[in-house]
């Protein structure tokens, strides 16, 4: 499972940015399926979940305005029907609003 993430210039607190994640599943698009990303910075307890919808095949976006600045630990949950479920970690940085 191979994922990219792609975002506006820089991703600014108190901004809504759009996220696009591009996901290949055996060197294919992945379409059709379910992609989640559930998010948090280091010791929230309380962790936000995004749908992302399917805009292309195997391009998924969400949008979302990140409150604070600073590094999101970032868990993509995909899934489709045939019982695949992978996670993909991968760290995101939010700037300070200027």
């Amino acid at each position: 499972m191979d994922l990219s993430l792609f975002a506006e210039d820089s991703i600014q607190a108190g901004e809504e940015t759009t996220l696009l994640i591009v996901v290949e599943h055996k060197d294919k698009p992945f379409t059709g399926g379910v992609l989640t990303l559930e998010v948090w910075q280091h010791e929230d307890e309380a962790h936000t979940w995004l749908d992302t919808e399917e805009t292309d095949v195997g391009q998924y976006e969400v949008s979302h305005t990140f409150a604070d600045a600073g590094e999101y630990h970032v868990v993509f949950h995909i899934e489709d029907d045939t019982g695949l479920h992978e996670h993909i970690h991968e760290a995101l940085i939010v700037d300070e609003n200027t």
